[in-house]
């Protein structure tokens, strides 16, 4: 929500040609010089590192080095022994700490799962397998069996057991989640994962996560515009409209309206 209101502010600047606030100026200076390497558009574009095994090590790194930054200041806080872990995972610090963390953990999904995927697409060529990803490395030597542990480790707990494990987590905290009165959302740390879901689809971001994983693998293992590409793309997004009309997760008149107009779009798009 912090976001979508900065993007709102951003865009009534622009429309009125107003001048931006000193303190978003020099926020640009300093992040224009800091990349990641991460992207949201496609893993292909994820491109740090002189290869694909550095790529993937870097990015996995990159989101390693994020989490712990999100948290070290409850993590401080348990070293200086200002709080206990138990009590630290109930302060102030850790709530804003793990927010933030399931908005990264959001953002990150895709493209490294999209890696992930991309690391099984190998061709033959004059008799050898290649990684379609990266021509200058071979498929099926020790150094690709040697990632290939790193590999399935990455699909199975973050790419799979991220959506699960985030479906496990508010259905054990079902009974806390909403207003039991108004049914609207209880603020806190995971309001980020339901709040603009109806009760009854509360865990809904789990779908969409898991739709998000079967659109990138039509992306990822299969040739870029070649027919089983755009049929299992479209075969998803249909898929992905029927479940939505069936649960109908979105509260509001309007904001129903909005999201089946945005799935059929997907449908009729693909």
């Amino acid at each position: 929500r912090p976001f979508i209101m900065l993007v709102q502010m951003l865009t009534v600047m622009l429309a009125f040609d107003a001048p931006f606030p000193e303190a978003m100026t020099d926020l640009y200076h300093v992040m224009a010089g800091m990349s990641f390497g991460i992207e949201v558009i496609s893993p292909q574009c994820i491109g740090v590192g002189s290869n694909f095994y550095s790529t993937f090590l870097v990015t996995l790194l990159s989101l390693a080095v994020i989490m712990l930054a999100l948290m070290s200041l409850p993590i401080m806080s348990v070293v200086r022994k200002q709080h206990t872990f138990r009590s630290m995972l109930q302060s102030a610090e850790a709530a804003v700490a793990f927010r933030d963390m399931f908005v990264i953990l959001l953002l990150f999904h895709p493209p490294i799962s999209g890696v992930a995927m991309e690391f099984f697409r190998c061709r033959e060529i004059g008799g050898d397998n290649y990684l379609m990803a990266d021509y200058s490395l071979s498929c099926y030597d020790g150094t690709w069996f040697a990632f290939l542990a790193i590999d399935l480790l990455v699909l199975a707990l973050f790419s799979f057991g991220t959506p699960f494990a985030i479906a496990y987590v508010l259905q054990a905290r079902k009974a806390t989640l909403y207003d039991e009165e108004t049914g609207e959302p209880v603020p806190q740390p995971l309001d980020v994962l339901y709040a603009i879901y109806q009760p009854h689809a509360y865990y809904y971001e789990a779908v969409q996560m898991c739709f998000k994983l079967g659109l990138w693998s039509a992306l990822v293992f299969f040739d870029h515009g070649s027919e089983m590409q755009l049929a299992t793309a479209l075969v998803i997004n249909v898929l992905q409209l029927c479940v939505h009309l069936k649960i109908e997760p979105m509260g509001g008149e309007e904001a129903a309206l909005l999201n089946l107009m945005q799935a059929a779009t997907l449908v009729l798009t693909a």
